[in-house]
């Protein structure tokens, strides 16, 4: 796999190495899609993009060199983290997301009253594969029950927009269809959560 010397900045740049490429050109998008994964690669050399002619891209075919955003999405949907629930009595809405440790994440959105909101309780948590990937299906799912709310952070307006009117066993229910029989690992529920099941 011979790489060009703009690949190779690219690379440095975010900290990977030219073992983190796959090899795709030549193969259909669905078989390199599913080597890629199956091999831990994180980008793909396949075919040049039609604005500039870069050849790295992430393994749903999005060209990384014009947009290395979809690189930090990609990552953050296909590593291994929590998926968890939240609630607010106040603002009486259910949050789900993702965080890399658990621990202290209810203080996090308490101190920076996401959505406006300073009463949020961890309900749920679990470990999963691929964190992201979970949140966003879940969230899809439960579309109709999305709602954007307004708060300030670090000084800026911000939209949170992973919150949901509904209850806290609907979005049990969308994580768990999610999921299905995929592997899961330190399940806990707070012994609180019919609390936030609203009427």
């Amino acid at each position: 796999m011979n790489l060009t010397p703009a690949e190779l900045k690219f690379l440095e740049h975010f900290h990977l190495k030219p073992g983190d490429v796959y090899d795709g050109r030549g193969q259909t998008q669905d078989r390199r899609r599913a080597e890629a994964k199956k091999l831990g690669k994180t980008l793909i050399l396949g075919s040049p993009c039609g604005a500039a002619g870069h050849r790295l891209q992430t393994r749903s075919h999005h060209c990384v060199q014009c947009n290395p955003k979809k690189l930090a999405y990609q990552n953050r949907h296909t590593v291994p983290g929590y998926v968890y629930i939240a609630g607010s009595k106040i603002g009486r809405v259910i949050k789900v997301g993702t965080a890399s440790k658990i621990d202290q994440r209810h203080k996090q959105l308490r101190a920076e009253r996401y959505g406006g909101l300073g009463d949020w309780v961890v309900l749920f948590h679990m470990k999963v594969q691929e964190g992201g990937k979970v949140e966003q299906a879940a969230l899809s799912h439960l579309q109709k029950f999305s709602t954007v709310r307004e708060y300030v952070k670090n000084g800026a307006n911000q939209q949170a927009g992973e919150i949901l009117r509904c209850t806290f066993s609907m979005v049990l229910g969308a994580i768990a269809d999610t999921i299905g029989d995929g592997e899961r690992t330190d399940v806990w529920r707070s012994p609180h959560w019919r609390d936030y099941d609203f009427k």
